[in-house]
């Protein structure tokens, strides 16, 4: 009996005295279980880290490169723990639909110092729900008001 429970780990079946065990397996899947949340541990950990690394200091960020880097990597390790893609997708909504109005408004605002004649028209879409707007439609709304473009708004479509 003591060199069974020496050799547990070696063992894939033991009976005795009414008990039963399937220790192997086990085993073996407990350490795959304990690795999969030892890398969601990490992957939540190190966002919240970098926050608090920066929270409160003034005209500091994490760049945006760093932030999907980041957020792609919770993506997978919530997929190989069987997330669906649904679930991922709602619990990364509000990071993406903020990076894209971010985007949409920087663009916005670059039009805006090139087509001073315009102000207007800039002034409502700054102000309202871009949410909806994709390249084409941002594309369409350039074409449509002959709107100038700077560097920046003839680079920028394509990262929606």
């Amino acid at each position: 009996m003591i060199f069974f429970f020496a050799n547990l780990e070696k063992f894939s079946k033991f009976k005795g005295a009414g008990f039963e065990a399937e220790m192997h397996n086990a085993v073996r899947e407990t350490y795959a279980a304990l690795e999969e949340l030892k890398e969601l541990a990490l992957s939540l950990s190190a966002p919240i880290i970098d926050e608090l690394a920066v929270s409160g200091r003034m005209l500091q960020y994490i760049p945006l490169k760093y932030k999907l880097e980041r957020v792609e990597k919770i993506e997978k390790t919530l997929a190989k723990l069987g997330a669906q893609k649904e679930e991922i997708e709602e619990i990364c909504y509000t990071f993406y639909s903020r990076v894209h109005d971010d985007h949409v408004k920087a663009i916005l605002r670059s039009l805006k110092t090139a087509n001073q004649d315009k102000q207007d028209i800039l002034k409502e879409l700054e102000e309202g729900d871009v949410s909806g707007w994709n390249a084409e439609k941002l594309h369409d709304f350039i074409e449509t008001n002959n709107m100038v473009c700077d560097d920046q708004v003839t680079r920028e479509p394509h990262r929606f």
